[in-house]
């Protein structure tokens, strides 16, 4: 007589649910009720340049913080530009408009209008309008005879016997206020009249950046050109606009005053001076 031995009966009961069935219902809740859980769908080629995408503009973040020398402004621009544009690769605009390797054309749209209108403001800031205050709409040129003067002729790296009109070894200076709103002549004692001692000085009185000098100077038809090092022209790109003002009238006011010129031209390596607000190819005449 033989006994027949039943498996027992592993099978889920009726009416209830594995945890492998529940999952597709609960991710489908999920996509439908929490926007963080439904991001778009990318598969092969469109997501791995997806992927390259997020790469590139972590790496892009972290060389704009590390390493760029342009203005806050335009940092911040190109970085609100990049982020709506990832934004809309992302996340859908509408809920429950999600699907495989799709991109609706009004998230398109909406992509293209905020990445234009950033790269809009990043232009205007990268161009620059000049202040009424401290700059000329049209390049100021010298005025020459009409036939050449020998006498006339440029010379390098005047020196003035008595720049000062105290005489001696003294000097007037333009600082910025405590507000940083405005220059402020002061008289201080210099080491000789030299350009290295009045750049000292500024430097001394906090107008100045640490390491900046005057790497050669020229005085023509009341034009005083004056050559700045690198250290110079990277504090005044790194400066917002008012920082900028400041930088340059305390540079062209006070050697105006020291050298009797009419009118600075300011140049890094033979070149006018650019910043991120504007190009100094062009005379500056000290302000008031």
């Amino acid at each position: 007589m033989s006994i027949d031995k039943k498996k027992p009966d592993t099978s889920p009961a009726d009416g209830v649910n594995t945890a492998a069935d529940e999952a597709p219902d609960l991710d489908a809740v999920m996509r439908k009720y929490d926007r963080e859980s439904a991001p778009r769908l990318w598969e092969g080629t469109p997501q791995l340049i997806i992927r390259i995408l997020m790469a590139a503009f972590g790496l892009f973040c972290i060389g704009m913080t590390l390493f760029s020398k342009a203005m806050p402004e335009i940092r911040l621009t190109m970085f609100v530009g990049c982020i709506i544009i990832i934004g809309f690769l992302t996340y859908p605009a509408k809920k429950g408009s999600v699907h495989v390797n799709a991109l609706p054309w009004y998230d398109i749209a909406l992509m293209v209008i905020g990445g234009c209108i950033y790269g809009f403001v990043l232009e205007k800031n990268e161009v620059g309008t000049p202040s009424q205050d401290n700059t000329q709409t049209e390049p100021v040129t010298p005025s020459k005879p009409e036939k050449p003067d020998d006498t006339q002729q440029e010379t390098p790296a005047v020196q003035p016997e008595n720049p000062n009109p105290t005489g001696g070894e003294s000097a007037v200076i333009y600082v910025p206020d405590e507000q940083s709103e405005s220059l402020t002549p002061v008289g201080t004692d210099v080491a000789d009249d030299s350009d290295k001692a009045l750049v000292d000085a500024l430097i001394k009185a906090g107008a100045l950046p640490e390491g900046a000098e005057v790497v050669s100077s020229s005085l023509a038809d009341g034009v005083l050109t004056l050559d700045m090092n690198d250290v110079y022209a990277d504090a005044v790109r790194a400066s917002g606009t008012a920082g900028e003002e400041m930088l340059v009238y305390s540079l062209v006011n006070t050697f105006a005053s020291a050298r009797n010129a009419e009118s600075v031209m300011l140049t890094v390596g033979g070149k006018p001076l650019q910043s991120g607000h504007n190009i100094y190819d062009y005379a500056l005449t000290p302000t008031n």
